[in-house]
């Protein structure tokens, strides 16, 4: 397996969004992108807000 150049930060939102979208099982997306359940735990916070942006962007497309 080779290393990627992306940050843990990065490879766990990319994994959360793989989750999300239902890219295979949890463990597969894991492995895929390298990294952990504990690195997903740390991050949570980061992808919640992502999807808070996302959320907040689409309701003020919507109103437009």
């Amino acid at each position: 397996m080779r290393i990627s150049p992306l940050s843990t930060l990065h490879r766990s939102l990319i994994a959360f969004s793989a989750l999300h979208l239902g890219y295979g099982p949890r463990a597969i997306v894991l492995a895929t992108h390298q990294v952990t359940e504990a690195d997903l735990h740390r991050h949570q916070a980061d992808w919640q807000r992502l999807q808070a942006l996302r959320n907040a962007d689409q309701a003020n497309n919507e109103l437009r």
